[in-house]
């Protein structure tokens, strides 16, 4: 047998995220779900895990822009309120923001769960800070519907919703007050 040493058990950076200084609306949710006790803060989140949701989401983006670039686009950072968003897709022509997410749960939980809150307060911001109504959520849920330790094959699953201004407005404002308590 050959000798075989350890030389790395870290996974690389495969898509740095570049921000703008400043308060982003996915600091704010997750702000938010760590008050309501949706989550615990984990600072030793496993990086591979990480890395490879982010990539995944990433590689979707570019596929869906790349196949369909007079449908799809990458909108870039917006800002409203001093505050930061950065939608992954947009359809300009039918006012619809694409948001894609990677998950470990389970694909039993879906949206209006505890899971998806912050996946859906995510979109109605975006769709908040450019006047429409309308968002598609793509979920990867790379592990199935796995049940006491058995995974399964991925799932991908896409929903739309379509909000009201009353929805969109109420969102932005919890936002804001969440943003207004970490600012005193």
């Amino acid at each position: 047998m050959p000798t075989v040493k350890l030389i790395a058990d870290v996974a690389p950076s495969l898509l740095p995220m570049v921000r703008t200084p400043g308060v982003h609306i996915s600091t704010l949710i997750h702000e938010i779900c760590l008050e309501l006790g949706h989550y615990k803060n984990n600072p030793e989140e496993n990086q591979a895990r990480f890395e490879l949701g982010n990539a995944l989401e990433h590689a979707i983006v570019e596929r869906f822009a790349l196949d369909s670039p007079n449908k799809y686009m990458r909108p870039g950072e917006l800002m409203l309120d001093d505050s930061i968003g950065t939608p992954d897709l947009f359809q300009p022509h039918s006012e619809i923001d694409d948001e894609i997410k990677a998950t470990w749960a389970s694909a039993k939980h879906g949206p209006g769960s505890k899971h998806f809150f912050r996946y859906e307060m995510q979109i109605k911001a975006y769709l908040h800070m450019v006047g429409w109504r309308r968002g598609r959520l793509h979920v990867v849920y790379l592990n199935g519907f796995y049940e006491k330790f058995v995974v399964g094959d991925p799932v991908y699953r896409i929903w739309e919703y379509l909000f009201t201004e009353r929805e969109l407005t109420a969102n932005w404002s919890t936002l804001m007050k969440q943003k207004a308590r970490k600012q005193r």
